[in-house]
């Protein structure tokens, strides 16, 4: 991707909550950190509140190393990581500059309630 795109992710049950655990993201080849014009923030979220996050920007999290899983930073309040039954959750890339992400998976771990 070169620009700020948005996808829906996942659906949770129509009649259960779903409790996110945690959420990994993985890029076969990697993306260094970068300067604070020219990066990558990665949020799953559900409406409006972030569940987890990524940044590649040099003091955030930094770089997205090829091949290999990094969990995403959860959101602090445990209650905004429990999604309402129905709850379709999207992934937001948000590009600053003129990064370049290439094609990775997200990987939602979690369980009904």
């Amino acid at each position: 991707l070169t620009g700020d795109t948005t996808t829906k992710e996942f659906k949770t049950d129509p009649n259960r909550a779903l409790r996110i655990d945690r959420i990994d993201y993985i890029n076969p080849t990697g993306l260094a950190a970068a300067t604070p014009t020219n990066y990558f923030a990665i949020q799953l979220k559900n409406g409006s509140t972030v569940l987890g996050s990524w940044s590649t920007l040099t003091a955030a999290q930094g770089t997205l190393t090829a091949d290999t899983f990094v969990a995403l930073v959860l959101n602090s309040t445990d209650a905004n990581l429990v999604v309402a039954a129905g709850s379709t959750l999207t992934l937001l890339l948000d590009e600053t500059g003129a990064a370049t992400l290439p094609a990775g998976k997200l990987i939602v771990h979690g369980r009904y309630l």
